[in-house]
């Protein structure tokens, strides 16, 4: 296989499916796009650096105990990430 052209694949279809949706799995065409010809290397890019998981869960500050303890560990487990 050849992973650019699986990520291309992948982030073709994630582009196709609403927010939130699962992109699944599949054997990726031979003759499709790699990913370095659909990414314009001089764009701009600014990330989103998030200080935890929180933004997995809509309205997480009333979330549940055990949705609230999910998050404090994935938080807990996650490598800090600095800009």
């Amino acid at each position: 296989g050849d992973l650019s052209r699986d990520l291309a694949d992948t982030l073709q279809r994630a582009l196709e499916v609403e927010p939130g949706s699962p992109v699944t799995a599949r054997r990726v065409p031979a003759d499709g796009p790699r990913l370095q010809d659909l990414l314009d290397p001089d764009a701009a890019f600014e990330p989103n650096v998030h200080t935890g998981f929180e933004f997995w869960v809509p309205d997480a500050e009333n979330a549940t105990p055990e949705v609230s303890a999910s998050l404090e560990r994935a938080n807990a487990a996650a490598i800090p990430t600095t800009l």
